[in-house]
């Protein structure tokens, strides 16, 4: 007597990579004391969800958060980073 068996194999796409990180608003320039928020964002939408991280090349100049909270603390010129993944973006920022 034969058994028969079923195997069903369900195939998973493969997900999509992020492909891009883009910032908004970032200043070129702010004044030492001087506040914003900036907001990072990555493409594609279909990509997993990744935390976007935020830092500064000088956090004695200005310093942001984790949330994107940037915050000028004094004259000089710093290099803000936004990380998604593997990608990021870098923007220079004058405090003056």
């Amino acid at each position: 007597r034969s058994t028969k068996v079923v195997v069903k194999v369900a195939a998973k796409r493969p997900r999509a990579k992020v492909a891009k990180v883009t910032a908004s608003g970032v200043p070129k320039r702010l004044a030492p004391g001087a506040a914003v928020s900036v907001r990072g964002a990555y493409s594609p939408a279909s990509a997993p969800a990744v935390k976007v991280r935020y830092s500064s090349s000088r956090p004695s100049v200005a310093r942001i958060d984790s949330a994107g909270r940037l915050r000028a603390l004094k004259p000089g010129r710093t290099t803000l980073t936004v990380r998604a993944g593997s990608k990021r973006i870098k923007l220079p920022l004058t405090v003056r």
